[in-house]
């Protein structure tokens, strides 16, 4: 398709099942950019909401409410604004209908001096008009997108590189020839993202499958790609060069090991992501 010099015909892969290493199953697994910007979104939104819930009025008072008057006894500053009005910290005490003086505090641009409390547990209280944490609970629907994309991409991608790795160790092996490729709307790195078909043969019957790539050079310096099927279904089907890291086969027909390196590399966004939700378990306990 390129008109360029086509590589040595690569070494065919031995019979399923086969061996694959570790490395090679995490790379699959956790490599490429839908991987990447999923468990980043992940780990960023899973982290937020945890800090976010321990600063969050996600509680409002509940069940019969009583009203009385408070006493603020101290009003600190926070570094919090609403509507480019600075929020404050307000500490107040009242006395509950049974005598017991009770003490509080609530968050808000205006202060009050009247007070809510529920009359099952008066220990349970707010000052009309405020909340009882720094943030609002409606924060946490801010940050609704970045789980909600991030789980879709590490839900859909878990999916397909788990198939992939079933295909690495039990698929059969068989090769395609490029037939169709075509840009589509989809950009990475500034870079078209091309659809790229391969139609290969499997007991005289031919099948096609199509990857997307945005390095199509990749998919284009053989003849004819390897690739992996399912014997049951040889429409589930995958080119050995457009899965993440690229697994090589050896002379002998079995995966080389990749670059420890390359693979500590693939993991860095996992890594990642369970460092960021670690810190924000940290911060919300501690804080």
């Amino acid at each position: 398709m390129t008109g360029a010099p086509y590589r040595e015909v690569p070494t065919p892969l031995k019979d399923a099942p086969r061996e694959v290493p570790l490395a090679i199953r995490l790379r699959v697994r956790f490599g490429g950019v839908p991987q990447v910007i999923g468990w980043l979104f992940l780990g960023l939104g899973v982290s937020w909401v945890i800090v976010m819930a321990r600063f969050a009025d996600l509680r409002g008072l509940s069940g019969t409410l009583k009203e009385t008057d408070a006493t603020i006894t101290r009003k600190n500053r926070t570094g919090g604004h609403e509507n480019h009005q600075r929020v404050w910290e307000y500490q107040y005490t009242f006395t509950d209908d049974a005598g017991v003086v009770r003490s509080g505090t609530s968050y808000g641009t205006d202060e009050s001096n009247r007070v809510e409390y529920e009359a099952a547990h008066p220990e349970h209280s707010c000052l009309v008009g405020l909340r009882r944490s720094l943030l609002p609970g409606w924060i946490i629907i801010i940050l609704a997108p970045f789980l909600i994309l991030g789980s879709i991409f590490v839900i859909v991608g878990q999916y397909s590189t788990g198939r992939a790795c079933r295909l690495l160790r039990d698929g059969k092996v068989a090769w395609g020839k490029l037939i169709a490729k075509h840009p589509t709307a989809l950009y990475v790195n500034r870079q078209p993202v091309y659809a790229m078909k391969f139609e290969f043969e499997v007991d005289g019957e031919r099948y096609e499958t199509t990857a997307k790539t945005w390095e199509p050079w990749k998919l284009e310096d053989d003849k004819l790609e390897q690739l992996l099927y399912n014997p049951l279904n040889p429409k589930h089907a995958t080119l050995i060069d457009h899965l993440p890291g690229a697994p090589r086969v050896g002379e002998h027909g079995e995966f080389a090991p990749p670059s420890t390196a390359w693979t500590v590399v693939t993991l860095l966004p996992v890594i990642g992501a369970t460092l960021m939700v670690l810190s924000a378990i940290f911060t919300a306990i501690f804080a």
